[in-house]
Order: C-alpha cells, then sequence, then structure tokens
C-alpha cells in the first residue's frame, strides 16, 4: 500500500485472499476501512480433501489446452456455468510446454502449504480484531457433484460472521468458483455495492 501510495483501502478477498483480508485488517487496522470476504473463513478441517480435485488436476501435465480446457469444463463444480470469461481465467492459469502440452502455473504443493499455515492460525483472534465493517459472500453450492460439501459450510461461514464484530452475513448463488462468473457475478457485486453504499 505504502508503495501504492494508498493511505487508507477498502480490502475485498475470495478464498485464501479473504483470509488474508482478515489478517491485514488485524495487523493494519488504520489502513482498512471496509472488508468484503468472498466463501472464506474458518476452514472445515477436510478443507484439503474437499478441492481434491482441483489439487490433482494441478498437478498434471495435459497434452494441449484443448484437452486441459475439456478436462476442467467437464469437473462437476462446473456444469452449467461455462462460458468465454471461465475459459480465459483457466487459460491464464496454463504455461504451454516446448511439445505443446500444457499444465497449471498454480501448484498443487503451494496450495497445501497455505491451507496447512492457515490452519495453524489463531483465526478466532484474528478475526476479532477486524473492527471494520466486514460483509462475508457465502457460496451455499457444493463443490462437486450432487452431495458434496461447499468448500465453506455453512457452520464455518455463520461462526465466521459471529467472530467478526461487525460482521454481515450475505448468501450468493453459486458454488466456490461459480460465484465469481456470470449472473451469480452480478449478484456479488450487486451485494458489494449495496454493502459498501450502507456501511
Amino acid at each position: 500500500m505504502d508503495n501504492l501510495d494508498l493511505a487508507e483501502v477498502i480490502l475485498a478477498g475470495h478464498s485464501f485472499g479473504g483470509l488474508l483480508t482478515c489478517y491485514l485488517t488485524a495487523n493494519f487496522p488504520q489502513r482498512v476501512s471496509k472488508c468484503v470476504v468472498m466463501d472464506s473463513g474458518f476452514m472445515h478441517p477436510s478443507v484439503k480433501e474437499i478441492i481434491k480435485p482441483s489439487l490433482d488436476r494441478l498437478g498434471q501435465r495435459i497434452p494441449s489446452w484443448e484437452a486441459y480446457r475439456d478436462a476442467v469444463k467437464s469437473s462437476a463444480y462446473w456444469q452449467g456455468y461455462w462460458d468465454t470469461a471461465v475459459e480465459n481465467y483457466y487459460h491464464a492459469d496454463v504455461q504451454t510446454n516446448h511439445d505443446g502440452s500444457v499444465q497449471a502455473r498454480s501448484r498443487p504443493t503451494a496450495i497445501a502449504e497455505a491451507i496447512d499455515k492457515a490452519l495453524a492460525e489463531p483465526w478466532e483472534s484474528i478475526f476479532g480484531q477486524v473492527q471494520q465493517p466486514t460483509l462475508m459472500l457465502h457460496a451455499l453450492g457444493p463443490f462437486g457433484g450432487p452431495g458434496a460439501m461447499p468448500v465453506l459450510p455453512a457452520a464455518q461461514a455463520k461462526e465466521t460472521v459471529n467472530a467478526l464484530p461487525n460482521g454481515r452475513y450475505k448468501a450468493v448463488p453459486g458454488n466456490h468458483m461459480t460465484m465469481l462468473f456470470g449472473d451469480n457475478a452480478e449478484t456479488v457485486a450487486q451485494e458489494i455495492m449495496t454493502f459498501l453504499e450502507e456501511c
């Protein structure tokens, strides 16, 4: 923020970015006026198992971009939500190798390490230090096929909001990923605008 010459900001983050939003706000409260936390909070102890299909994909080398795209597109958590924006999101995250094969730039080991370290943080204390108005946007949709859990189960989402001194809860359509695209993204944007206008 200093390098950008920003004295005070509204912080927003999705997933790990939501945890980072709260961590930064707790440690630099004078620099943050409001927070938006999207599908992030007290993590389910089995979060690595919940996102395992995504982590497994990240470690693979796929013969072509088209094969990679088709594999991701067929994932249960994307059914009915694929569009150009989603495709561009994934295309930006792959590197093309000399032989035409592709692999994700995101590394599953780095994500697993971030999860392990996040699980070890004293989140109840951190969330309790966030005095700023904070909006929790929670995607209730399953992260997988029928019967799969959301990445952030309802109990953890509600527990997080209760730990935030000025927390507000809003359920939004979609799952952990689809909340960010298409009509769901419009709903998320509207909820954020309403929150910023009211606080």
